[in-house]
Order: structure tokens, then C-alpha cells, then sequence
């Protein structure tokens, strides 16, 4: 079972990220992620990682290579995944691959376009400034396509899972919708502006936060079957969670930094490392599966101890699908 954390004194502490859920995909399953898992956290589920470039080979006669190449490429899948529709080669059928994410508590700029969905789930030991473990769910899907205009996701998270506080109204009486829209812009850059916990249910510890991040991946490899093939960047601003820990305390309306790097290590692996605005989390993500786009980030909350008391571990499993 998934427990909410106690003590009406310490909410605003006890739900941060959800960027810590996707939005695996991917960025998977978000941000999304003192805190719980809830609504922030499971929402970095739903965010995306770039896909892989595809392997280009010389068009047969009567391709042209735009056309080929068009035809590679598909935006990430959440929760925390990136998804490509690669090559269809000489009759070869598409095939689906997923990516590691490459943030745990702070959204990116990678976004759902139609067609894609996602559901994520995420877990703490402990929420901060408790002995409690916590969790959600969070699920979602886009609209729209960034390549020609804007792509828009919408993605909707679930608080309560159980009945176990005093102050908890019960299964799935507390909840909220969370929206981003992204682009993409010159030189590989994405570019997205959102709003978590928009429209709220019951109600959340960390209240709504608006912020606008870029996200860029660096091709290091020409192949991702090759060590350290592919570093992800994004760096953003946002209120709400993304403030200090003395500011959100305080209800200071401020605004803040926040980025996460993510290195893929081997083609199912990356390590992560990622600042939300008030401490540090280290992390791994894995695909377990090559074929099937579920995605597992386990990670360490609160390592620099500039917020919360202590280190705190942290899961995260997303699944993308398509429709």
C-alpha cells in the first residue's frame, strides 16, 4: 500500500516534485518530484526524453532523403521516455524504442504529441519531515504536433490512494490536472511553458507552480548501443515548489532556478543528476525491456541538505502507449 504522509503542519513540505512519476517517459515517468510524491512529482513522469536519431542510410531509388528521415522521427513518450518510430528499411516494420529518463524531480521541456499517452506511479520511503512513506499515480497524453506548431499535454494526478490520516479524505479524494504545451526550435532545442496542480480536487500540499524550461540532447555517439552516447540538458524557472525551502515556508511568491543533466551510460541506463530549486537528487533510470516502453528511476532525494532532513529514496516506474 501507498501511504500520505502526516501532520497538517507539514503539507506544504510533503508534496514538491511530482515531476518525479513521467511525465516515465520519460521523460517518463517529471516534477515529477519538505516533499511527497504527489501531484508535481508524478508529473515528471510525464515528461519526455528526445528520441534517438535514427541510423541514415542512403535512400533507394524514387525516396527522397526528407521524406526517409521524416518518417524515423517521433517525439518521446512519457513517463521519463523517449520514443522512437525508427527506420522502416526496405520493408522492415517500425519498431517502438524507449530511452532512459533524464530528470527525477524537475520537469523538461519534452512534451506529448497525439498519439501518445502514458500512466507512471511513484514511491518514497519517507516523505520529509516524516517517517511515512508516500506515493501517487498520475496518467496523461498529448495533442498536437511541436515539429509544425505547438504540442500540448495534459495529464491528470491522483494525491490519495489510501485512507490512512487524519487529515486524508480518502481513496482518490484529493487530485489535480497539471498542462504543458512545448515546441521545437532551432538547433534541436525544446522549448515548453507549463502549470502543475491548475485544477485541483480536495486539496495539495504544495499548491501550483508555473514555470518554462529548455531542454536540449547532445548526440556525444553516433549510436546509442555505445557507452556515453547521449547527454540530455534542461534548465528552467519556476514559483510554486520550485522555490527555496525558506521561501515556501515563509509563502514568499519568488521564483527560482531549476535543471537536470541526464548521461546515458549504456543504451538502457543514464545517471542523473537534478536540481529542482532546492536541493540535489542523484539518480539512475533503466529500460528493463528493449521493446516495451516501461521505465524504472530509482533515486536520492535531499543530498546536499540545503532542504528537508535528511536523504530520502525515491522510485518511479512509467509506461508509454500509443493511440
Amino acid at each position: 500500500m501507498i501511504f500520505k504522509s502526516v501532520s497538517g503542519e507539514l503539507r506544504k513540505h510533503t508534496e514538491g516534485a511530482i515531476a518525479f512519476i513521467s511525465i516515465l517517459a520519460m521523460q517518463m515517468f517529471s516534477q515529477m518530484f519538505g516533499q511527497s510524491i504527489c501531484a508535481q512529482e508524478l508529473g515528471q513522469f510525464a515528461q519526455f526524453a528526445p528520441p534517438d536519431p535514427p541510423n541514415v542510410e542512403t535512400p533507394t531509388r524514387g525516396e527522397t532523403s526528407r521524406d526517409s528521415l521524416e518518417g524515423q522521427w517521433l517525439l518521446p513518450l512519457p513517463p521519463d521516455v523517449e520514443v522512437t518510430v525508427p527506420q522502416q528499411v526496405q520493408g522492415v516494420g517500425s519498431q517502438r524504442r524507449v530511452a532512459p529518463s533524464s530528470s527525477i524531480l524537475s520537469p523538461t521541456a519534452f512534451t506529448a504529441r497525439w498519439g501518445q499517452g502514458f500512466t507512471g506511479a511513484g514511491f518514497q520511503e519517507r516523505a520529509r519531515y516524516s517517517d511515512r512513506s508516500d506515493g501517487g499515480v498520475s496518467m496523461g497524453f498529448g495533442v498536437g504536433d511541436p515539429r509544425k506548431n505547438v504540442a500540448f499535454q495534459t495529464t491528470m494526478n491522483i494525491l490519495d490512494l489510501t485512507n490512512n490520516n487524519d487529515y486524508d479524505d480518502g481513496f482518490m479524494k484529493r487530485g489535480s490536472f497539471s498542462f504543458k504545451a512545448g515546441r521545437i526550435v532551432a538547433n534541436n532545442w525544446m522549448v515548453s511553458v507549463g502549470i502543475e496542480n491548475a485544477i485541483i480536487w480536495g486539496f495539495t500540499d504544495s499548491g501550483t507552480s508555473v514555470y518554462g524550461v529548455a531542454s536540449r540532447t547532445f548526440n556525444l555517439k553516433e549510436s546509442t548501443a555505445e557507452p556515453l552516447s547521449r547527454l540530455t540538458v534542461s534548465l528552467g524557472l519556476g514559483n510554486g515548489r520550485f522555490r527555496t525551502e525558506d521561501d515556501a515556508t515563509n509563502d514568499k511568491n519568488t521564483v527560482n532556478v531549476f535543471g537536470s543533466v541526464g548521461l546515458r551510460i549504456a543504451q538502457p541506463v543514464s545517471v542523473i543528476a537534478d536540481w529542482y530549486g532546492q536541493d540535489l537528487s542523484l539518480g539512475v533510470s533503466v529500460v528493463p525491456l528493449p521493446n516495451i516502453p516501461l521505465v524504472i528511476s530509482p533515486a536520492f532525494s535531499d543530498i546536499t541538505g540545503s532542504a528537508g532532513d535528511g536523504v530520502r529514496f525515491r522510485v518511479g516506474v512509467g509506461y508509454s502507449y500509443f493511440f
